[in-house]
């Protein structure tokens, strides 16, 4: 599929890149040649930024290794959507961590939710 996406917004769904993946920016290959140089890129971050073997008493928790963060700059302009099913998977600790680490890096992001339970 070629895309001329040039100057333009592309929004996509979940984002998730497992620890079980060999090579994370080989995942995202697909996603770039679809994506192309677009001037912004949106997406659902579908977890946390986390290194850590904390484990909640849920089933399913998603987390990624904070260096991952850099293999989704695929637009001039990247912002990661944190409101998800996922974004308390560790804790409040994961959720400010996450935070923390976005405005470091200078990467905007969009988030909702009520107070933290």
């Amino acid at each position: 599929m070629d895309l001329n996406l040039n100057n333009n917004i592309v929004f996509v769904g979940d984002v998730f890149l497992s620890n079980a993946l060999k090579d994370k920016s080989m995942a995202l290959n697909r996603v770039k040649e679809c994506v192309g140089q677009c001037m912004v890129f949106v997406c659902n971050f579908e977890g946390v930024l986390f290194s850590a073997n904390h484990r909640d008493n849920r089933n399913s928790i998603l987390f990624m290794e904070e260096n991952y963060l850099d293999l989704l700059k695929l637009g001039e302009i990247n912002i990661l959507s944190l409101a998800n099913n996922h974004i308390s998977d560790m804790g409040e600790i994961g959720l400010l961590k996450t935070i923390k680490l976005l405005k470091k890096k200078r990467v905007p992001h969009i988030r909702s939710w009520a107070k933290f339970k």
